[in-house]
């Protein structure tokens, strides 16, 4: 499951950089029912995406304002260096 966990964080923010301003990219649906098994019940999966930049929203979303991208490489490549 952490593996799972860490697959779909590295998608996630791979998506963001390549298209940094696609708002898509940058919100995350905390009530959508696959990233709640593949991310949300998995220990540290929020802890993650929240250490980048994501907040949480009052409409159940994760949303990212401010795109670090040499924070976001640096956790893709620590990501997935140890899948």
């Amino acid at each position: 499951m952490a593996k799972t966990c860490l697959k779909t964080i590295s998608i996630y923010l791979n998506n963001v950089l390549k298209d940094p301003k696609e708002e898509k990219y940058r919100r995350i649906n905390l009530n959508n029912e696959t990233f709640q098994k593949r991310v949300g019940k998995i220990a540290g999966g929020l802890t993650i995406l929240k250490g980048v930049g994501f907040d949480e929203q009052h409409d159940g979303t994760l949303f990212l304002r401010e795109v670090d991208e040499k924070l976001i490489k640096e956790t893709v490549r620590l990501i997935e260096n140890n899948l």
